[in-house]
């Protein structure tokens, strides 16, 4: 599988990111909130939502870089096809290994939902 980012895998549409805020299951961790929802596609999408509450625009573009760098790497571990909605809190740090490591947790909460397990 390539390592890629095309743009076809972003969620840019506001009724996108409705359906999955509406209909999605919903997650957090540490520094983030997560919805997802099961998709038709043949790939897995990510959307992104900052607030002005996170920081100026230079560190909001910095987290939404390393978020996405995280997705790239990881989302050959994803078992099924989702809409996946990151939105990061605020007092989130820029530590890229940290946060991978909340991508993987929410990895896993991602495969136990598509297998059913976490209530909506």
């Amino acid at each position: 599988m390539k390592e890629g980012f095309p743009s076809r895998e972003r969620i840019r549409n506001r009724k996108d990111f409705e359906r999955v805020w509406e209909t999605g299951l919903r997650g957090e961790t540490g520094s983030l909130v997560f919805f997802f929802l099961k998709n038709d596609l043949p790939f897995s999408r990510l959307g992104l939502k900052l607030s002005k509450k996170i920081g100026k625009a230079v560190w909001r573009n910095r987290i939404k870089r390393i978020l996405r760098e995280i997705y790239r790497r990881n989302k050959k571990n994803m078992t099924g096809k989702v809409d996946l909605v990151l939105i990061p809190r605020k007092g989130i740090g820029d530590n890229y290994w940290k946060l991978d490591a909340e991508f993987q947790a929410v990895i896993k909460r991602i495969n136990d939902g598509c297998a059913g397990k976490i209530n909506h």
